[in-house]
Parts: C-alpha cells; sequence; structure tokens
C-alpha cells in the first residue's frame, strides 16, 4: 500500500517537473555607466507588485547593456518587472514626488499612465517555453 502511494506521488510530482516551460526574458537598454543590479520579479495576478508574492525572480549584477535570464515555470499567465538597482539598495528609488528616478520596466514593454502598468497590460500567458524582449 505505501509503495502504490509514493508511486503514485512520484507520478503527480514528475508530471508537475515536467510541465515546466522555460521563459527566457531578454533585457535590453541597460545603463552601464550606473550598472547596479538588474532585479527582475514573475508575478500572477494574485499579489502583482508585492515583492513579498513573487512566483520567481532574480537578483544579477549587470555585465552588459543586453542580458538573457532564464526561468522554469509552470504553465500560466504571468508579467514580469525589471528594476535597475543602480545603487543596489533593494528598493526602486523614488523623487520627492513618488516617481522612480532608476530603470524599470514591464512584459509587453507597457507603461502606465498615472502608476506602474496594470497586470492585464503587462500579462501573458505561457504554454510554451518562449523568450520575451524588455526594454528597459
Amino acid at each position: 500500500m505505501i509503495n502504490k502511494i509514493l508511486i503514485v506521488l512520484f507520478l503527480i510530482s514528475s508530471k508537475s517537473i515536467l510541465s515546466q516551460e522555460t521563459l527566457t526574458v531578454e533585457v535590453k537598454g541597460i545603463k552601464m555607466e550606473t550598472k547596479g543590479y538588474l532585479r527582475v520579479g514573475i508575478f500572477k495576478k494574485e499579489g502583482y507588485l508585492d515583492n513579498t508574492k513573487v512566483v520567481d525572480g532574480k537578483i544579477v549584477d549587470i555585465t552588459s547593456s543586453s542580458m538573457k535570464l532564464d526561468f522554469k515555470l509552470p504553465e500560466g499567465k504571468y508579467a514580469v518587472v525589471i528594476v535597475q538597482d543602480e545603487d543596489k539598495n533593494g528598493k526602486l528609488n523614488k523623487n520627492f514626488i513618488g516617481y522612480p528616478t532608476e530603470p524599470y520596466a514591464f512584459s509587453n514593454n507597457v507603461k502606465g499612465t498615472i502608476g506602474p502598468a496594470s497586470f492585464e497590460d503587462a500579462s501573458f500567458y505561457l504554454k510554451e517555453s518562449k523568450k520575451i524582449t524588455i526594454n528597459l
């Protein structure tokens, strides 16, 4: 009986592992004069822009004006948010009005009108491995 349960659990877990797709995010337009970190967050609608609810993400040293990062994700609807953290302080710096002073971007290269881009505007559906390009 325990062996059957273990086999079923293995099959369920291996199916979810096999259903992972590769999302390649190419970031272009990185400012090389300031460098810093590239902070990439992948979000679902629930928890969009809440750093404690990121589905996946990476923080990498900037080495080039164009960089590629790969993520393994299950099928679903996602939005990508990128910040060039020039001073490596872990947050998006803003001026006294609240406007960002560090480069940032969203998937689909959308911009928010007043505030950040909406999840609906920035989102895409990942069904198979794909590459997206985001310009800072």
